[in-house]
């Protein structure tokens, strides 16, 4: 968590390419540490270091390897990152059985190998130029960013994406780098950060890492207990998928892996599920003892069902949040909106490892039915974003970065406009409750008979009172004109209602309101009666406030 924090900053003042070649060395000081240690103290520091490591690398080498691809095949270049995830994955599995060197003389050995792929990017790294478009933007060089984009592209007509780039710099030259806190409190780019934030945090909460670093106590908890071999077919199922997934981004689409992805993962849950209960059943009637054909029917559909669940989630909910994090923002916010979405990637994944460690200490080796009921957790958490990601997430493969921006921009105006074109009398309806408010003649102007459309005053677009923009008007007058009398009803911005006490005017010329002392005008915050709001356009109007 601590590495996914320091990558805005990192990348800010090292550049890219700087911030890889620099994060390299803590992973080879972690291995020498681990290697030297002799207590506790030394070998938690060095864990520490290489946690750095981690944490750097999976937000930097996605934005790295994102920007120096082409458009037609960036999805499939950023999904071999997550190809290496999972074959490094499979390495550990291999290295770490107890025939291997998960053993009490070879753990060091272990341990000390994570520092090989540092060793050999160390390198292969210095050959190769930055990001094009980071020296172009940032660095403001355009001759360095043209031979940059020849070289990664092997020809020397580049001239279309320098246009590209350019227009993008043109655009955001008044921007500036955003902080993570501007970009959090920038308007424009919220539904963008919202939606990475979703598919970042459900890739954690699925279970994916709890059933994969917990895969052989599942399988020590069936008849398939001491099948070593069985936990190492599992990880070549992941690469072996990824592989397939690597093939299919850029033609079927990142919006459908992902849903497709979630749905095929959450079916394989419920099948999970179902033989986790059935092994269960199966061995409080005695059958466990004595590995019944009841218990092995069970574990072999739990087998086949974890194998569906890691094809599910390797397709799309794998890959897909480390390319939209790269896709959806722009250069100035790209770092700072990898820093919030790796952070939060990382808080959801040590959360899940930590409540899974608890669970599985007394689910699975008590082969109690708990471990089915925790399967179903993981079973919502796949089919929940589904309708969100299906209306909010737009579909990114082929296209440039600008367009994407221009895509997400022209929703943003398209829900300004619909919220414009309401009529001052829709507008304020949904600003106030059923209470009746009287005027001196004794028409009801709120919920009796509606005064008309040009009684009204309300400025141009009317924004949520709990809101931080402050443009915003802090009161908002309804008056009622009738001759020489007028109507004020003050809806401020605080947070609690407001009531009106029944007053009595003496002089002729004076406006009286009259309203019990139990009525009261409720402020924004208090959701009307009879407005109900969509799944949908709640959603957006989160998203895309302005």
């Amino acid at each position: 968590m601590v590495g996914a924090i320091l990558t805005g900053i990192s990348v800010k003042i090292m550049g890219r390419k700087g911030t890889l070649l620099t994060m390299n060395p803590l992973s080879i000081i972690g291995a020498a540490l681990m290697w030297v240690s002799d207590s506790i103290y030394v070998a938690m520091a060095a864990r520490f270091i290489q946690g750095l490591f981690a944490g750097l690398a999976t937000g930097v080498v996605p934005l790295y390897v994102g920007e120096i691809s082409p458009t037609k095949i960036r999805g499939a270049v950023i999904t071999v990152h997550q190809l290496f995830v999972t074959l490094g994955l499979l390495v550990a599995q291999v290295l770490g059985h107890h025939k291997v060197w998960g053993n009490c003389h070879g753990w060091r050995y272990t341990l000390v190998f994570t520092a090989v792929p540092s060793l050999i990017q160390l390198l292969i790294l210095p050959s190769l130029p930055d990001s094009p478009r980071a020296i172009f933007i940032d660095q403001n060089w355009e001759d360095g960013a043209e031979k940059s984009l020849q070289l990664f592209r092997g020809t020397d007509d580049v001239q279309a994406e320098i246009d590209e780039i350019r227009e993008e710099r043109d655009d955001e030259r008044a921007s500036g780098q955003m902080s993570e806190w501007k970009l959090i409190c920038h308007r424009p780019s919220r539904r963008q950060l919202i939606t990475i934030s979703v598919v970042l945090v459900l890739q954690q909460l699925c279970g994916i890492n709890a059933i994969l670093l917990f895969v052989q106590n599942l399988i020590d908890s069936t008849v398939l207990k001491n099948n070593d071999i069985v936990g190492i077919g599992v990880c070549i199922a992941n690469v072996g998928i990824t592989v397939i997934a690597i093939i299919l981004m850029d033609w079927v689409g990142r919006k459908r892996l992902l849903l497709g992805g979630y749905i095929f993962a959450g079916f394989s849950c419920i099948l999970l599920a179902i033989s986790l209960l059935l092994e269960s059943s199966q061995y409080k009637e005695g059958l466990g003892s004595t590995h019944g054909e009841g218990e092995k029917h069970a574990a072999y559909l739990g087998l086949a069902s974890m194998i569906g669940f890691i094809l599910g989630f390797a397709v799309g909910p794998g890959p897909v949040p480390w390319i939209i994090t790269v896709e959806y923002f722009r250069q100035s916010s790209r770092p700072a909106a990898s820093t919030i979405g790796h952070f939060l990637n990382w808080l959801f994944n040590a959360a899940i490892f930590w409540i899974f460690s608890y669970l599985n200490e007394g689910t699975f080796k008590d082969k109690t039915n708990r471990a089915g009921f925790v399967v179903f957790f993981f079973m919502i958490i796949c089919f929940l974003p589904t309708g969100f990601l299906y209306y909010f997430m737009p579909e990114t493969k082929n296209k440039s970065f600008q367009n994407i921006y221009q895509e997400f921009s022209q929703r943003s105006r398209s829900t300004e406009d619909n919220n414009d074109n309401k009529t001052p009398t829709e507008s304020t309806q949904n600003l106030i409750t059923n209470t009746p408010i009287q005027a001196s003649d004794g028409e009801s102007v709120a919920n009796g008979r509606e005064a008309p459309a040009s009684a009204y005053t309300t400025p141009k677009r009317l924004y949520h009172p709990t809101g931080e923009d402050t443009r915003r008007p802090t009161e908002i007058d309804l008056r009622y004109q009738d001759g020489n009398e007028s109507l004020t009803s003050p809806l401020t911005r605080g947070a609690q209602p407001i009531t009106s006490r029944e007053t009595e005017s003496t002089s002729s010329s004076d406006t009286s309101l009259t309203t019990d002392s139990n009525q009261r005008l409720s402020t924004p915050s208090q959701s009307p009666p009879h407005n109900t709001f969509s799944f949908r356009e709640a959603i957006s109007a989160i998203c895309t406030e302005d």
